[in-house]
């Protein structure tokens, strides 16, 4: 289900109401326009405010094959309420500016569009998301390490009983192992995932501060480092790739739309 308003100015505004039974509700002013919204077509729905402005609600398909939506009025894009439109602030004067005022009405000083806020928006969730994963490494890698160091006593146990210089029959991986080289790779594996995660960890944290100067860079660098760590997990495991399959998605979901927030922007500074 999702609930999303619009609040053009004082005078204006338009609910959606969207289930998933196909019972789609959309209200201008408290009277209904739609009560069935074929998203799956992605049908825009075109109607008029009271003074005879074009407005258009636009049905997107997410990552997810969700449905998104978009208001636009007059062709200007309009940002649901909670989403750092519904109080712009005009850094010169201090006025309150409505959603849809392009220039402050006190001073005259050029305000941000719904899009510059929406691009910002999409860079902060996409920084956010990159410290998110700087915790989760850190987590995943102190519960493997306490697994895996576990399930290392219990092997160590079992060759305490073998001279360090007596060799393992058993090829493990195609190699040979001496019991006391053995007893060493395999006390070194919980600590070897303990150390990758914490790398892993330190890096996700450097460039969420680095992203809050340089985004751009930063962000493309920490998709990059997301996308080999789940290729390599996948090449040694290929179970691991249905694991956390949403997560997954959501946080690439994240960093792709703050590249893209981060590209916008360049390019109108540019």
């Amino acid at each position: 289900m999702v609930k999303l308003k619009w609040r053009i100015d004082d005078q204006n505004v338009v609910t959606l109401d969207s289930r998933l039974s196909g019972r789609d509700i959309v209200k201008y002013n408290d009277r209904i326009l739609f009560n069935k919204i074929n998203w799956k077509i992605r049908r825009d729905i075109n109607f008029h405010l009271d003074d005879g402005t074009f407005a258009q609600l636009v049905i997107k398909l997410s990552y997810l094959m969700i449905p998104t939506f978009e208001l636009r009025v007059d062709g200007n894009l309009v940002l649901p309420t909670g989403q750092e439109n519904q109080k712009r602030i005009c850094k010169k004067c201090d006025s309150v500016a409505q959603p849809r005022d392009r220039f402050c009405e006190s001073c005259g000083t050029a305000l941000p569009s719904a899009e510059d806020i929406e691009r910002k928006s999409n860079v902060t969730s996409a920084t956010t998301t990159i410290f998110v994963l700087a915790v989760l490494f850190m987590i995943f890698g102190l519960i493997m390490f306490g697994i895996q160091y576990n399930e290392t006593k219990k092997v160590l146990k079992q060759l305490e009983g073998l001279e360090a210089n007596a060799t393992i029959p058993q090829p493990i991986n195609g190699q040979t192992y001496t019991a006391g080289e053995l007893r060493k790779v395999i006390a070194w594996e919980p600590w070897g995932i303990l150390t990758v995660n914490i790398v892993l960890a330190v890096i996700m944290t450097g460039l969420g501060i680095w992203s809050r100067r340089s985004p751009l860079p930063a962000i493309l660098t920490a998709a990059a480092v997301y996308v080999v760590v789940i290729t390599g997990n996948a090449i040694a495991d290929p179970r691991t790739i249905g694991q956390g399959i949403f997560i997954k998605i959501i946080v690439i979901a994240a960093l792709v739309n703050g590249i893209k927030g981060a590209l916008d922007s360049r390019k109108d500074n540019a």
